[in-house]
């Protein structure tokens, strides 16, 4: 959770989140996303799991306006996030394209 220059989080994930979004805030998307792929690379994974984070390699190729999205939510949880609020956050039509 971030209130302006106060970060606070409710665990050790969730510090991990914390850091990476420290991180992006200093330093950019492209090195918190470098880390956070390094970060996935746990000790325990088997040999004949991937070693990579299909979560990650999803949100590395969302657009700009969907990530900014995704961010508002996670600080805006008691807003309202029907389709039409959400469209309006990204600034785009809740309607599809004909």
């Amino acid at each position: 959770m971030r209130d302006g220059d106060l970060w606070t989080s409710g665990g050790v994930t969730t510090g991990i989140d914390m850091a990476l979004g420290m991180i992006e805030a200093d330093l950019g998307r492209e090195v918190a996303m470098d880390i956070a792929r390094d970060l996935a690379l746990f000790v325990l994974r088997g040999g004949a799991e991937s070693q990579v984070s299909r979560s990650l390699v999803l949100q590395q190729g969302a657009t700009s306006p969907v990530r900014d999205v995704i961010a508002w939510i996670e600080s805006h949880l008691d807003a309202d996030l029907s389709v039409d609020a959400l469209a309006a956050v990204a600034r785009m039509s809740p309607h599809e394209s004909a």
